[in-house]
């Protein structure tokens, strides 16, 4: 969980974040860390939620809607993703896992939840803000799950990408009402938009510097401008 503690103990949820590689790096969606406080910002591990870390830098991608937050050091037995390296496939079953927004500001006992689709087609995002290389998801991106991962719904320990946004994508006719009018059958549709998520690629992105550079995070870390997406 990615958010801020204000000075008044008031809370701000900003979205999902989790750990890969390192024990002290978060990956989270750049849009989930714009302008906030960094004296501020708290990450919490969803099985012990009395607890919290605290954050020490932010590093943002140029183009991508990605992010790397340092921490202080952690425990190693909390969660911590591998990336999976190998080819997607239409249809490949993904879950995404973070908070949503609502069932937290409604303080339901457990407000995070695995939301499940399938891979529906690759195509870039860009929202005019960032450009990303993304999957579209069949399933929503509920609103506080951005930021947090998409993972191999076989293998969830190995992360495909970041959630960071929900798309409406068509249209479809949902049903038919039929009524009379002057003595006239009518019929009507009701069409409505069908939403999909949206992943962002963490491989292709981090793919176009020498793998062997990421065998040690730091040096990404100190130098996030080598991080650059690269489009065909």
């Amino acid at each position: 969980v990615l958010y801020s503690l204000y000075h008044d103990k008031t809370v701000k949820l900003h979205g999902s974040c989790f750990r890969l590689w390192s024990n002290n790096h978060y990956f989270t969606a750049s849009h989930c860390v714009a302008g906030i406080d960094l004296d501020e910002l708290r990450i919490m591990n969803p099985l012990n939620m009395e607890t919290d870390i605290r954050c020490k830098a932010i590093y943002k991608h140029s183009n991508a809607d990605i992010a790397i937050i340092e921490v202080e050091e952690v425990p190693n037995k909390l969660e911590r993703f591998s990336i999976y390296k190998s080819d997607f496939h239409l249809g490949m079953p993904i879950h995404c896992f973070g908070i949503v927004s609502d069932l937290f500001i409604s303080r339901t006992r457990n407000p995070f939840r695995v939301i499940a689709g399938i891979v529906q087609r690759d195509f870039i995002y860009d929202d005019s803000k960032y450009r990303s290389l993304s999957l579209e998801l069949s399933s929503p991106i509920p609103k506080g799950l951005s930021g947090g991962p998409a993972f191999i719904a076989t293998q969830p320990e190995m992360v495909v990408g970041i959630s960071i946004a929900t798309i409406q994508s068509e249209i479809i006719v949902s049903n038919i009402n039929e009524y009379e009018e002057d003595g006239i059958r009518l019929k009507e549709k009701i069409s409505e938009f069908v939403r999909y998520g949206v992943i962002l690629r963490i491989f292709p992105l981090i793919g176009s510097i020498a793998w062997n550079l990421l065998s040690d995070l730091d040096r990404v870390i100190v130098q996030p401008e080598r991080l650059q997406i690269v489009i065909a």
